[in-house]
């Protein structure tokens, strides 16, 4: 899972930067923010602890091969839901802050 941190519209198509979700315990130099419990149950994380990692993110065309379907009975989609606003801009600014490694994903 991702959360989309910026979207530009260009040649070839819509370029994303998209932040990871990950269940593993932050390092100490990792730039993360926490998901509260109450955004995990909206988006059917479950009940693991998580974080949205700031420090490392990836760039690549929406759609494409790196978007996988969501694993719900007749959805394909890979729409979990919307994440808040305020633990959106709490991402937002712990990126613009930590100086991110950017990865460019082809196309």
């Amino acid at each position: 899972m991702v959360v989309v941190l910026s979207v530009a519209e260009g040649e070839g198509g819509t370029r994303v930067v998209v932040a990871p979700v990950t269940t593993q315990p932050p390092r100490t130099d990792d730039a993360v923010v926490e998901m509260p419990a109450m955004v995990r149950a909206h988006l059917g994380l479950g009940d693991a602890r998580c974080w949205i990692v700031a420090s490392e993110v990836n760039s690549f065309l929406w759609p494409g091969p790196d978007l996988r379907p969501v694993r719900r009975v007749g959805d394909l989609s890979p729409y979990y839901g919307k994440v808040s606003g305020n633990l959106l801009r709490k991402v937002r600014e712990l990126y613009r802050k930590a100086g991110p490694r950017i990865t460019p994903r082809p196309m």
